[in-house]
C-alpha cells in the first residue's frame, strides 16, 4: 500500500507539472504573459475584493483558514499522526512543503482557461481541463489516457485512506460503544459495509451534486474543522471535559450546516466553518468550566501518553 501511494503520488505530480506548464506555454507563452493578459482583459479579477473578483477578502481569508485548520483534522491523517514515530514526523514536516509547491502548476490550469474558455461553455468549472484539451489544443489519445491516469492517482491515493479512516472511526467510536459485545470479525464486516456505503455516498455527491470540487471541499472542511477544539483541548487543556467537547462539537456542526444549507449569506462574509468554530470554542470553554473534569490521574496519564 505504501509503495502504491508513492507511485500514485509521483504520477500525479508529473501529470500536474506537465499539464500545467504545457497549457500555460501553449496558450499564453508563459506564466508572466498569462497573468498580464488576464489583468488587462479583466481588471480586478486577480485582486481580492476587486470589481472582477469572485470572493471578498474576508471570504477568501476565512476559506484559507478553515482549510489550514481542517486539513489536519481528517481522521485518516490524525490517526496516522498519533501512531507515527518522532523521526517520521520530522521527515514529514520537512518534505510536505516541497510536495505542496509541486501542486502550484495545477492552479495554472484554471488560470489558463480564464480568457480562453467562454463563460457559457461549461456546465461546471471542473470541466475546464477537458474543454481546453478537446477544443483548444491538438492532443493525442495517449495524452488523454495519461491525464486520466494522473487524475485517478490523485483521487485513489486520498479516497482509499479517507474511506477506510471513516469506516474505522464509525465502527470503533460510534457503533462499538453502543454494542460492546461485537466480535473482531463482526467489526471487520461492519467496516467493510461502511466503506461501500461511504464510497457510494461520495460518488453520488461528486456526480449528481450541484457544487463543484472546491465547494465540496470547503463544505467538508467546515464540518471536519469542528474537531480542532476537541483535539487541542484534549491534548493541552486539563480542564476540558467530555460535556464541553460534545456540546461544542454539536454546536459547531449545526452552525456550519445552517449557513451552508439554509442561509448562504453569512455575517461579514465569513466562511460558515469559521462561524461554527467560533461557536464551538465558546461553548466548549463555557461548558467545560461549569462541568466536572476527569480525575487528575486520568488527565495526567492521557497528557503524558
Amino acid at each position: 500500500a505504501a509503495w502504491s501511494d508513492v507511485f500514485q503520488g509521483l504520477l500525479m505530480l508529473v501529470v500536474a507539472w506537465g499539464m500545467g506548464l504545457y497549457l500555460v506555454f501553449s496558450l499564453h507563452g508563459g506564466p508572466g504573459p498569462m497573468f498580464q493578459a488576464i489583468d488587462a482583459a479583466r481588471p480586478g479579477f486577480l485582486r481580492l475584493g476587486g470589481p472582477g473578483s469572485t470572493m471578498s477578502p474576508m471570504a477568501y481569508s476565512t476559506a484559507i483558514l478553515v482549510s489550514v485548520l481542517g486539513f489536519i483534522m481528517w481522521p485518516h491523517l490524525f490517526m496516522k499522526s498519533f501512531t507515527t514515530s518522532e523521526q517520521r514526523i520530522k521527515q514529514t514536516v520537512l518534505a510536505y512543503p516541497l510536495f505542496a509547491i509541486f501542486l502550484v502548476p495545477v492552479l495554472f490550469i484554471g488560470f489558463a482557461g480564464v480568457l480562453n474558455v467562454p463563460a457559457d461553455a461549461l456546465e461546471n468549472p471542473d470541466q475546464v481541463l477537458p474543454y481546453m484539451l478537446t477544443n483548444l489544443l491538438p492532443v493525442s489519445g495517449w495524452l488523454f489516457g495519461l491525464i486520466g491516469a494522473g487524475t485517478l492517482a490523485a483521487a485513489m491515493s486520498s479516497a482509499d485512506a479517507i474511506t477506510h479512516g471513516a469506516a474505522v472511526e464509525l465502527t470503533r467510536d460510534v457503533i462499538l460503544p453502543l454494542a460492546p459485545a461485537l466480535t473482531e470479525r463482526e467489526q471487520v464486516w461492519i467496516m467493510r459495509a461502511a466503506v461501500v456505503v461511504i464510497g457510494a455516498a461520495a460518488y453520488w455527491l461528486a456526480i449528481f451534486g450541484a457544487a463543484g470540487l472546491v465547494q465540496l471541499l470547503l463544505g467538508a472542511y467546515g464540518s471536519i474543522v469542528q474537531f480542532a477544539p476537541l483535539i487541542y483541548g484534549g491534548l493541552y487543556w486539563p480542564r476540558a471535559t467530555r460535556a464541553g467537547a460534545l456540546s461544542g462539537l454539536v454546536a459547531g456542526v449545526l452552525v456550519n450546516s445552517y449557513f451552508q444549507l439554509v442561509q448562504p449569506v453569512t455575517p461579514l462574509d465569513i466562511n460558515p466553518g469559521i462561524l461554527g468554530l467560533l461557536a464551538n470554542v465558546a461553548l466548549f470553554v463555557a461548558v467545560s468550566w461549569v462541568t466536572r473534569p476527569a480525575s487528575t490521574e486520568v488527565g495526567e496519564a492521557f497528557l503524558q501518553a
